[in-house]
């Protein structure tokens, strides 16, 4: 039994490389103590290989071990702007040139929203961001030590509790996502994961789209947020499937001259709606946004359109018109900061 328990052992390894001794308990039906004695050996004859500490550890055919490319940050949030950290991440880590499009612009959306919401809303000095790129997957962290998400959410809503405020992020599939919910960016970046955790004070929220189904657990009290996002490298997702499976018709497309109605019946107030509004357009030259049924857009809204995504692509131009006093005044204050020098728009 013991050669044959080796065999199992190797060859299980080989298809399923870098799996925990649990694994391999499992697959033996014996003891855990067995199972530990035996993988020690054959680390110590050279046939496998351990990485990861006790607890953590996992084990490897040997000449098999993959080191993922890993980059660890901390920032202070301080008049930080998510898409130049991005910028940065893509500089050192290559993800432009080593990933897909759809799964290149998944990572822009997924972890500026995420940490957009650690700028925006956590009350922390500082983030603490880690990438890790493997040949297999992509999985992003952003830790805060602010207030918490559920807290926050309790605070502004005037919740009974934080697994009310929980709920009530939950609720975004079931509603039409108007502009003033709360979690409409967690909603859409935990839709387009593989798998996405949620950590907040006692609570963690993950959303596991691998089975369909999503969980609640109680954990040991951490202070501030804790994002996880996972995908994989080779994924075939999209975002504007995503969007447009969840839709609140907020706007639609005239491709004749690529004229982008927006038709939202109240205001456009964030990022995140900007970001689905022009998610797919970079192949476009000219984009016009018309603004005559919006009463009001928010800052963050104007500034993703008019300084982040011209920034990202200064070759397409983009105009708008139709736009009222308060929308033109809030675009005309993001077209005057002293990054922009593009031309203004026409506005009617």
């Amino acid at each position: 039994m013991p050669a044959r328990a080796d065999e199992i052992i190797l060859s299980y390894l080989r298809k399923h490389p870098g799996v925990p001794s649990s694994k391999i308990v499992k697959l033996l039906g014996i003891s855990r103590q067995k199972v530990a004695a035996r993988l020690s050996r054959l680390v110590a004859t050279g046939k496998i290989t351990r990485t990861g500490s006790t607890r953590n550890a996992k084990y490897f055919p040997s000449g098999q071990i993959e080191v993922p490319e890993r980059l660890r940050l901390v920032k202070s949030l301080a008049g930080l702007e998510e898409d130049r950290v991005f910028d940065e991440i893509d500089l050192r880590l290559g993800l432009r040139r080593k990933l897909a499009q759809n799964v290149f612009r998944i990572i822009y959306y997924a972890f500026t929203e995420m940490l957009n919401n650690a700028i925006d809303h956590s009350g922390s000095q500082k983030a603490e961001i880690e990438f890790n790129l493997s040949s297999r997957q992509i999985l992003f962290t952003i830790r805060d030590r602010g207030v918490g998400v559920f807290a926050n959410v309790q605070t502004k809503f005037r919740l009974a509790s934080e697994f009310e405020a929980l709920e009530h992020l939950i609720k975004g599939k079931q509603t039409t996502l108007p502009e003033r919910h709360t979690g409409q960016g967690i909603f859409f970046t935990s839709r387009i994961a593989d798998r996405f955790t949620l950590r907040s004070h006692k609570l963690e929220y993950t959303v596991d789209n691998r089975c369909d189904d999503l969980f609640v657990a109680e954990k040991a009290r951490m202070q501030g947020t804790l994002v996880t996002f996972e995908i994989l490298r080779r994924s075939r997702k999209q975002l504007q499937s995503i969007f447009g499976a969840y839709s609140n018709d907020d706007f639609e497309f005239d491709r004749t001259n690529f004229r982008v109605r927006l038709t939202a019946a109240r205001e456009l107030l964030s990022r995140s709606q900007a970001k689905r509004i022009l998610t797919g357009l970079e192949a476009y030259r000219k984009i016009i946004l018309d603004f005559q049924a919006v009463r009001e857009i928010g800052q963050g809204f104007a500034d993703e359109i008019f300084r982040v995504f011209r920034r990202r692509h200064p070759e397409i131009e983009v105009t708008f018109e139709n736009a009222n006093e308060a929308v033109s005044s809030m675009i005309l204050r993001v077209l005057r900061s002293p990054e922009i020098s593009a031309r203004r728009p026409d506005a009617q």
